[in-house]
This record gives structure tokens, sequence and C-alpha cells, in this order.
């Protein structure tokens, strides 16, 4: 028997999902998480761009560097100084090729260790045996 703990059927947050294409003619590309996060935030930041002071978010420069990496965008990083209490320096990000947002979707996922999930799993073992 299974002991049940209360991380075991606590749910999962929703994963956000967004589909989008480079354009003029671009294959389309999903995105998912943070990086897709990341992904809005940077097609609503226009020519202006986004930073991390004005939208707060952990590992900016990660989810930059995913969808460099990943999906070939055209990200551009420039580094501004900043005054105040705290001086020092920090970036700002803009995208610079023309991306389209075909769609966006958040899926919430099943517990961990919900009854269902064993049970699909126990169904497709049993479908895989005959």
């Amino acid at each position: 028997m299974r002991w049940r703990t209360a991380s075991a059927t606590r749910r999962r947050p929703p994963k956000l999902t967004v589909i989008a294409r480079r354009l003029p003619d671009g294959a389309a590309f999903a995105v998912r998480g943070r990086d897709a996060w990341a992904l809005l935030e940077l097609a609503m930041g226009g020519p202006k761009g986004v930073t991390p002071i004005d939208n707060p978010g952990p590992r900016w420069s990660g989810h930059v560097f995913n969808l460099k990496r990943r999906h070939g965008l055209d990200i551009e990083t420039r580094h501004e100084s900043h005054k105040g209490r705290f001086p020092g320096v920090h970036a700002s990000y803009v995208l610079r090729g023309a991306v389209e947002i075909v769609s966006r979707s958040v899926v919430r996922s099943v517990p961990a260790f919900s009854s269902e999930r064993r049970g699909s799993a126990a169904l497709a073992g049993d479908r895989s045996q005959s």
C-alpha cells in the first residue's frame, strides 16, 4: 500500500502552451511553461522591449536563451544602466523578428499520483501485453 502525502495529492500548476510561427512563412512551433510566458511578454513589449524590472519573473535570461536556441528567435539583449539607491546594469530584451501568436492555452495537469493516472497506466500495460 502506498502512503498518500499532501504532496502526492497536490495538483501541479497549470502549464501555459503557446503555438507561434515566424513571419512571413515560418513553420509553427510550440513553446510551453515559463518560456511561453516570456514569448508572450516579448511579443507584447514591441520595439521598446521588456526588462526584468518592469516585468518581474524568474530567469529572464534563461527564457531568452531557450527561445533563441530551441526556436531560433531573433531576440536582442541590450544592457542598460540604472541609478538610484542600488545603481547597476540590467538587461532589456527586444523581439526583433516578426512572430505571430497562433494560439495559447492553459493545460491543467492531473495530480502526480491520482488513481486516474494509475488506472490509465494499468490499462496501457494491459493493452501492450495482448
